[in-house]
């Protein structure tokens, strides 16, 4: 028994260590190829061998892999940050969004971004250097400028087409206005109408998605009263994406917000190759659950906490896989 086990051990060292071929292996130790073949598969049976694959960047690919069968996505990131706070937790997401760009993004692209997420700026913060000349990074939705204390989705656009070495185009016009007159008024003149044209155009989009509640950038910004926030989240608001409230079903019916938001409108990001969700957080969960319903995404970047509570998510509300899948490729054509 021991000789045995101490060839089952050799012949493992050799081939998993020493990364030897099997007839190599097979010429040292005297023995057929088909005979190494069998012993290598002996010691995996005996537990002799064990295979770590290591994740250096910190992806949770487990995660990753339930997301994308569970709701369907093209792709989804599931980034491990080192502690739970929202500055990590957005840090992480951030690079991870960084890493996506950098592999994904080629000379010629449309990249375009939403909102002024905050995990956007992470994101454009750690954009390496290149030289994209032909690369468009382009606003799909209106700034805030008055508001210099929190990033913006103009900074945010500078950053990333500085960093590729690409042009910037940004949509001059505040995130929102007061009414939805003065949006329609400014989404006629011909500068505006020619970048929000530009965005819909977008091949590439990375897009915020926001919480409805006071933690949101949209009322530290002060385009929503606190009454009105009470008031969409009573009638069952979750979350926004471009500056369109939408319910746990992804079903847009808040207009007091919605038409004095300046931007591309949300049926522009369907159908796109790569329609990109950047955010996370445990307050997120449900924000990403309606913007999952609604298909204005179909790849994810997220965080481990926010992975976990939307499978969570779906198996208390015992929605099959197949089921989730099924809307998302109704509403996306």
């Amino acid at each position: 028994m021991y000789n045995e086990t101490r060839q089952l051990v050799r012949v493992a060292t050799l081939y998993y260590k020493h990364q030897l071929l099997q007839s190599e292996i097979a010429e040292r130790v005297g023995v057929s190829r088909q005979t190494v073949g069998r012993l290598l598969q002996r010691a995996n049976e005996l537990g002799l061998v064990k295979v770590e694959i290591q994740q250096p960047f910190a992806y949770a690919t487990d995660l990753e892999l339930r997301l994308e069968q569970v709701f369907g996505l093209t792709e989804a990131i599931v980034a491990v940050p080192l502690d739970d706070d929202d500055a990590t937790t957005k840090a992480a997401i951030g690079g991870a969004a960084a890493t996506f760009v950098q592999e994904r993004v080629r000379d010629g692209d449309i990249l375009g971004l939403s909102s002024g997420s905050t995990t956007l700026y992470e994101c454009a913060l750690r954009i390496k250097a290149a030289q994209m000349p032909n690369l468009t990074v382009v606003s799909l939705t209106g700034s805030a400028p008055h508001n210099f204390s929190t990033p913006n989705v103009d900074l945010s656009v500078m950053l990333i087409g500085q960093a590729l070495g690409g042009r910037t185009v940004l949509l001059p016009a505040p995130r929102f206005v007061d009414t939805a007159e003065i949006k329609t008024s400014l989404i006629n003149d011909s500068g505006i109408a020619s970048v929000l044209r530009l965005g819909c155009q977008a091949n590439i989009m990375l897009l915020g998605v926001g919480v409805i509640s006071e933690d949101s950038t949209t009322y530290r910004d002060g385009y929503f009263t606190k009454d009105l926030l009470e008031s969409m989240y009573q009638r069952g608001a979750v979350g926004e994406i471009l500056g369109h409230a939408f319910d746990e079903k992804g079903v847009r019916r808040f207009p007091e917000i919605c038409d004095r938001s300046v931007g591309i409108e949300p049926e522009c990001v369907r159908g796109k190759s790569m329609s990109v969700a950047v955010a996370g957080g445990a307050a997120k969960v449900e924000s990403l659950w309606g913007a999952i319903q609604g298909a204005y995404f179909n790849i994810l970047i997220t965080d481990s906490n926010a992975a976990r509570g939307l499978l969570e998510l779906a198996e208390r509300r015992g929605v099959a896989p197949r089921t989730l899948a099924r809307v998302r490729k109704k509403r996306s054509q």
